[in-house]
């Protein structure tokens, strides 16, 4: 690409939405119009982050797949790249390799002299090979560098046999390689920086003798070598001599890289849907509480009526159906991480205002099973039997406490999500009142129980 030409690049983040299969994109940055070498400029000193994309056909949200580099002025996508989930670098590395990044002009300049030294004398030993990967432009920018005179309007072939012609000591070969070079070495290679390197296609481009030697041996800052190796391991496939074992495994172990990065971003875009799937189904299961409840308020006293309990029965074994499903994809989601050490969650109950005296004849012989934040025991307090359960594990008491409970109290914000939805289900299942409480004080329990027994509609025999 001509490096005077004026561009107008912009990015987008782009992908299609798991909901509807929508495709969206949406503007994350303008870099404004300028020649390549200003826009190159801009972007060493520019990152993206990467936000959700409201989808414009449903309306959803959800994490985009690519970002997408576009010339405006031209109406052409110059490069689209995968955003690569799950395999983020550490802040710390990150900054490193960034410093690193922008030293480079330093470092080159330090070890210039040694560097091509080493690239002159590389191609002299493999002369009439390496001859064959400088394009027209390089061979007359070589011979100009000798002084010669260029041939009018002549093949790269000619070229070719002019320089093994005129250029003979290894002196001149010398002078020539590195008058042929400069452009790949400085306007390429320099100024791009290794962040910016695409090895692959600079092997179509440049040859590939030319790249391994510039990548095996090109002055890099020591926070960027984990990166040379990578790309070594990209284009150093086969190799003779005593190091081949050496380049064959860094090629395996890279191409390895390659398959678990890959292999991580599928697996949180599989997160995703599993985490959207789940909600959908929290969802359901939510709306068809509130129709139980709704149903339950408007059935007249007496007996119901035998559509309503074919309903009933019907809605219950859905539920039953969806809290199969969402087992299922819970067990299919990273465990959550364990609460901190620091942050103890209360294991007694804590003393809370005294609510106002309120009559708990209403509860005389029932059970009520209390789950979440409070240490399991079982206690009798003025003619009622409570069972308490510290709803941390789905084990045989938690159960147990749920099938003895004639009402059910669950503490959310003590509790698993897992807990709370298993109390929920089985309240609902087995027609019990079921009330979610904050308060952990047994008194101001019982007090909200019996305010929900005398507001819950009368149960039909």
């Amino acid at each position: 690409m001509n490096d005077q030409k004026i561009l107008h690049v912009v990015v987008f983040s782009a992908g299609k939405c798991p909901n509807c299969h929508h495709y969206n994109e949406q503007l994350i940055h303008d870099y404004g119009k300028g020649t390549l070498r200003e826009v190159e400029a801009q972007m060493d000193q520019t990152s993206h982050s990467i936000r959700p994309i409201p989808c414009r056909n449903c309306g959803d949200s959800f994490s985009p797949e690519h970002l997408v580099y576009r010339d405006q002025i031209r109406k052409a996508e110059i490069v689209r790249v995968k955003v690569p989930y799950g395999n983020e670098i550490d802040p710390e590395t990150a900054q490193a390799m960034k410093e690193g990044h922008d030293q480079r002009h330093d470092i080159f300049r330090k070890q210039e002299k040694a560097f091509w030294e080493a690239f002159c004398n590389f191609a002299l030993s493999h002369w009439p090979k390496i001859l064959h990967e400088l394009r027209r432009e390089e061979i007359e920018a070589g011979l100009r560098g000798l002084g010669l005179p260029l041939p009018e309007k002549k093949s790269e072939t000619h070229l070719r046999r002019e320089v093994t012609r005129k250029v003979t000591s290894d002196e001149d070969k010398a002078l020539f390689w590195k008058a042929a070079n400069e452009a790949f070495i400085y306007d390429h290679i320099l100024d791009l920086g290794p962040l910016a390197w695409v090895p692959v296609q600079d092997v179509a481009w440049y040859g590939a003798e030319r790249v391994r030697f510039v990548l095996l041996h090109f002055p890099l800052s020591e926070a960027l070598e984990p990166l040379r190796t990578e790309y070594i391991g990209r284009i150093v496939k086969k190799e003779k001599g005593d190091n081949a074992f050496l380049f064959r495994r860094i090629s395996q172990l890279t191409d390895e890289l390659s398959r678990l990065r890959r292999k991580n971003t599928d697996f949180f875009h599989q997160i995703e849907r599993l985490k959207r799937e789940v909600a959908a189904r929290d969802q359901k299961i939510h709306e068809l509480h509130a129709a139980l409840r709704e149903a339950r308020e408007n059935v007249p006293t007496g007996e119901r009526h035998p559509d309503d309990i074919r309903k009933i029965r019907e809605l219950k074994s859905f539920i039953g159906e969806l809290l199969d499903e969402i087992r299922r994809l819970s067990a299919l989601l990273p465990p959550e991480e364990p609460a901190k050490e620091d942050e103890p969650e209360p294991t007694q109950p804590v003393e809370e205002p005294a609510a106002e005296p309120v009559s708990l004849d209403i509860l005389s012989g029932k059970t009520i099973g209390v789950i979440g934040g409070i240490k399991s025991q079982r206690v009798k307090k003025e003619g009622v039997r409570i069972l308490t359960h510290h709803g941390d594990k789905l084990d045989p008491a938690f159960y147990q406490t749920l099938e003895q409970a004639d009402v059910v109290v669950v503490i959310p914000r003590l509790v698993s999500h897992a807990a709370m939805w298993e109390a929920k289900a089985h309240a609902i299942a087995e027609d019990k009142p079921v009330l979610f409480e904050r308060a952990i004080n047994i008194n101001r329990l019982l007090a909200s129980v019996a305010q929900l027994l005398r507001e819950e509609p009368p149960t039909p025999s």
